[in-house]
């Protein structure tokens, strides 16, 4: 009696051991500056992209990555939402070891000055919902940073540089419930 216990044991933690290691992982290679430049070479347009990668073993599909940021007076709040940006998203499937990027809105230049001169703090936020090739069960991640700038006096030089700081609060990956999907 307890031999076949212990088999079931067995074939449960060897059936959640393959479940974990054969499932895609959506996570974030990098994020990017993108800019827009006028005939003189300044930048006129400004913003942040998410670069996410599935870093799991099988593709993900119904995969849905968005990106938002926000420019403020400091910290956010510890209930801070983390609102999506509504009507730009991007979706589909992505295959093991590929990529996908999410935009967040322009900001304006005035702004970026002020998050280069130390007076305000950019925000950036992303999710990234998906699943499994061969199951229902959803997951997510999520990703936060705030940037500083570097390298440069003005928000309009298309040398500017940037480096990103990990927020705690946001950071994680989770599994939501099974859902149905069509």
């Amino acid at each position: 009696m307890e031999a076949a216990h212990s088999a079931k044991l067995a074939i449960g933690l060897a059936r959640d051991s393959m479940n974990l290691e054969l499932r895609p992982y959506i996570a974030v290679e990098t994020v990017n500056m993108r800019h827009v430049l006028d005939a003189q070479g300044r930048v006129v347009e400004r913003w942040l992209q998410i670069e996410w990668e599935n870093v799991g073993n099988t593709p993900a599909t119904h995969l849905m990555v968005t990106a938002n940021c926000l420019v403020s007076d400091g910290s956010l709040p510890d209930d801070f939402a983390f609102p999506e940006r509504p009507g730009r998203n991007e979706g589909g499937a992505l295959g093991r070891e590929k990529k996908v990027w999410s935009n967040a809105p322009s900001i304006p230049l005035n702004e970026w000055q002020l998050v280069l001169d130390g007076k305000k703090v950019l925000h950036l936020w992303g999710i990234a919902r998906y699943q499994g090739s061969t199951s229902t069960e959803r997951f997510e991640t999520k990703y936060y940073v705030t940037i500083t700038l570097w390298n440069s006096q003005e928000a309009d030089d298309p040398g500017i540089n940037f480096t990103t700081w990990i927020g705690a609060m946001f950071n994680e990956y989770i599994t939501l419930t099974p859902t149905l999907t069509s």
